[in-house]
């Protein structure tokens, strides 16, 4: 008796902790459904980050650092680093918006990349009704990440995808940029584009049983 009391008590517990505790949930869109990007060839410029206000810049340097290090293992000697490009190359902070063409054609004529990665981040808090567990607006906070990549000889958007990953804590109002949330959302962002190109190849049977 008093043991199946215990494991009752014991699961109400756990279900409550569930309930207060915020759940990530992912998803990823691709512009007019592409989500193929051939990647084996050319010259590839990273651009610095960019962000909405609400983004910490220690957030963003971190972000940096990742998107930076994970693309230079992926493209090798063919990836730069805009901020450690040769001359000073400029470009505009666009927040999470697009780039503008002129500037990919300034770059275009001022550089010898082929094409340019442009990643973005942004949070996005909304209040969706009211819960009518709780009669209190749940706060859903998601966590945005754009990668957009440009031919810079065409100067043209080759390749966008979003990336979501969105918390749902029932009427507290407790988020704020959460940086783990953040590098996972990335971490899937740049997975996703490697995965969906031509530098991915499938791990033989024996090796994805290792």
């Amino acid at each position: 008796m008093l043991n199946t009391i215990f494991k009752a008590t014991l699961a109400i517990l756990l279900l409550l902790l569930c309930r207060s505790c915020a759940i990530p949930q992912m998803h990823t869109s691709y512009a007019n459904d592409k989500k193929y990007m051939a990647m084996a060839s050319g010259k590839w410029l990273l651009n610095n980050i960019n962000t909405n206000p609400a983004v910490s810049g220690k957030i963003k340097s971190k972000m940096e650092s990742l998107s930076k290090n994970t693309l230079q293992k992926n493209l090798g000697n063919r990836f730069t680093f805009i901020d450690d490009a040769r001359g000073k190359i400029l470009l505009p902070d666009t927040g999470i918006m697009e780039l503008d063409a002129k500037d990919l054609q300034i770059l275009n004529a001022t550089t010898g990349f082929n094409y340019l990665i442009d990643i973005s981040a942004e949070t996005v808090t909304m209040n969706q009704g009211i819960d009518k567990l709780t009669g209190y607006p749940p706060n859903n906070t998601e966590m945005r990440i754009f990668i957009r990549i440009y031919d810079l000889q065409n100067q043209t958007m080759v390749h966008s995808q979003l990336t979501r990953a969105y918390t749902d804590q029932m009427g507290q109002r407790l988020y704020e940029p959460n940086e783990k949330l953040f590098m996972i959302t990335l971490k899937k962002a740049l997975k996703n584009l490697r995965k969906n190109s031509d530098l991915y190849t499938k791990p033989r049977l024996c090796e994805a049983s290792i």
